[in-house]
């Protein structure tokens, strides 16, 4: 029980004092009958009701205004070039394929955790903020198609290593507490030239995550795209500078390194066995723990017992002093007048 009071406390205290004063006094100068005692005494609590309800007794709930969190984020990085369309998973399925495979696995194992992605290709762009709506994520990946051939630039797994610790950074400020996984899904060919930035600064920023690695060896051909959402499945291949089918192979060594710089496993993603995303997905899961919501108290008046004892004490009133008020008015009313005059 709380107390929210209309008016200051000392104007209501000093309401009391002098209505307690006023009722005294009225009683004080009665008949003392038996009637004049009930009905000074229950004016006397209509003063006290009127000071108890413009206090504002209350009762406070707290109300949920925010929904509760998990304290994992974890930031996708998807690589979306060229070579991420070569037909080697899974067979013969674009590489791109896996990767979608793949998110919806790991949505699926880890549900509550908030999402965001980071995707490169020649520009590194941030396409989903961190939320935790997977609908969100899932939409996303179903539309994931690789980029425009003629727009290609070429591609280094460390093209989005600015992007990421800008994130990461971000996060970091805005929830310190919480747990940030990193997951970067790349083939990790490269056709830029020159040496790779290490991701090693990122290594004591992250609480752990994963490199997943698409492509073989023996390496596939890649299908060009024009930018339409729903791709030609016999659309030219990409081809080299002899003007050959393009062949693009999977470059382990770089993933690998990768992961050693962040200190995390490297896994080759071949197929649709996902047993390595779950069992990693567990690890994450034992680490999770729930944040509540913001939360907001409401204030509920606790008035209506003692608005109930007004009603009464003003029943009384009206009962026993207004018949008392009126009974001479009415006599008055009624009572014939003398004749002036007579003898």
């Amino acid at each position: 029980m709380t107390w929210r009071p209309l008016l200051p406390w000392g104007v209501l205290m000093l309401v009391s004092l002098v209505g307690t004063g006023v009722c005294l006094l009225g009683f004080w100068r009665t008949d003392r009958s038996r009637t004049a005692v009930v009905v000074w005494a229950a004016r006397l609590v209509m003063v006290w009701a009127l000071v108890v309800v413009a206090a504002q007794p209350s009762s406070t709930t707290t109300v949920p205004i925010g929904v509760a969190g998990s304290n994992v984020d974890v930031l996708l990085v998807v690589d979306r070039t060229g070579s991420m369309a070569a037909e080697d998973w899974d067979g013969d399925k674009p590489r791109l394929e896996g990767v979608r495979h793949d998110v919806q696995t790991l949505v699926t194992a880890l549900p509550g955790v908030r999402w965001s992605v980071i995707a490169w290709d020649s520009q590194v762009v941030r396409t989903l903020p961190f939320t935790t709506d997977s609908h969100a994520l899932v939409s996303w990946v179903g539309s994931l198609r690789q980029e425009i051939t003629r727009y290609s630039g070429g591609s280094q797994i460390d093209r989005p290593l600015d992007k990421i610790t800008q994130v990461l950074a971000d996060e970091a400020e805005r929830r310190p507490h919480a747990l940030q996984y990193v997951v970067i899904l790349s083939d990790g060919e490269s056709t830029r030239g020159g040496a790779m930035a290490s991701y090693r600064g990122l290594r004591n920023h992250v609480a752990g995550g994963m490199v997943l690695g698409y492509g073989t060896n023996q390496g596939g051909q890649m299908r060009s795209h024009d930018g339409s959402a729903d791709p030609d499945p016999n659309a030219p291949w990409i081809t080299d500078e002899a003007g050959n089918p393009a062949l693009s192979r999977i470059d382990e060594q770089v993933l690998t390194a990768v992961a050693a710089d962040l200190d995390v496993p490297y896994v080759h993603r071949t197929g649709k066995d996902s047993g390595d995303l779950l069992t990693w997905a567990k690890g994450v899961e034992k680490s999770t723990r729930t944040e509540p919501g913001r939360t907001v108290e409401i204030y509920m008046a606790q008035t209506w017992p003692i608005a109930l004892l007004l009603a009464v004490a003003i029943g009384v009133e009206v009962v026993l002093a207004v018949p008392r008020r009126t009974r001479p008015l009415r006599w008055r009313w009624w009572r014939p007048t003398t004749a002036q005059g007579s003898t």
